[in-house]
């Protein structure tokens, strides 16, 4: 059983190349002659906490219906992802969207710019393009900072943005901090 889980483990820690696929690993570990382990890690860009639940739904059971000797019958799909695109596409086109920026464009309307310190004049041209830093967060601390959240009823990616935006308002002595998230 250790083993399984430390090969569980080293699935969940190894990085995704968003540049090429699959983003989603899958992993059948023997644990005893009759048991079995399945590991599955996806990258949230191909599974969110929407969707899930419909995923492990469904994989219990087709595992379920191939256990008893049937067939799985899954349901038919209302909708596609294409749909789903198509209409977020017209609602867009056809302004339905424009209540919504309007608000958030007046929301955020009076924040300031952050003003982080920097090492060399800034472009007078946005270009958009900046770097990324790309760090491992050490086991014991991912623990603490995960059980901080469930003691705070909060998730750990609104533990990491709190302390994030801490940080930004510490080098810039800024009180507002606005940080865009598409999560």
């Amino acid at each position: 059983r250790s083993r399984a889980l430390g090969l569980a483990h080293a699935d969940a820690a190894a990085p995704f190349d968003l540049g090429s696929a699959p983003l989603l690993r899958a992993r059948v570990v023997r644990v005893a002659d009759d048991e079995h382990l399945l590991v599955l890690v996806l990258h949230h860009t191909v599974g969110d906490g929407w969707s899930m639940p419909v995923l492990w739904r469904e994989l219990s059971g087709a595992y379920a219906a191939l256990r008893r000797g049937e067939r799985p019958e899954l349901p038919e799909l209302p909708v596609q992802y294409g749909d789903f695109a198509y209409w977020q596409q017209r609602r867009l086109a056809d302004g339905e969207a424009d209540a919504g920026i309007t608000y958030w464009r007046a929301a955020l309307a009076g924040l300031p710019a952050l003003e982080l310190p920097t090492d060399r004049p800034r472009p007078q041209v946005r270009s958009g393009a900046g770097d990324a830093f790309v760090f491992e967060v050490p086991a014991e601390l991912a623990q603490r900072l995960g059980a901080l959240a469930r003691e705070r009823g909060a998730t750990l990616f609104m533990v990491l943005l709190a302390g994030f935006q801490a940080l930004l308002a510490r080098y810039t002595g800024q009180a507002d901090i606005a940080v865009g998230s598409p999560i």
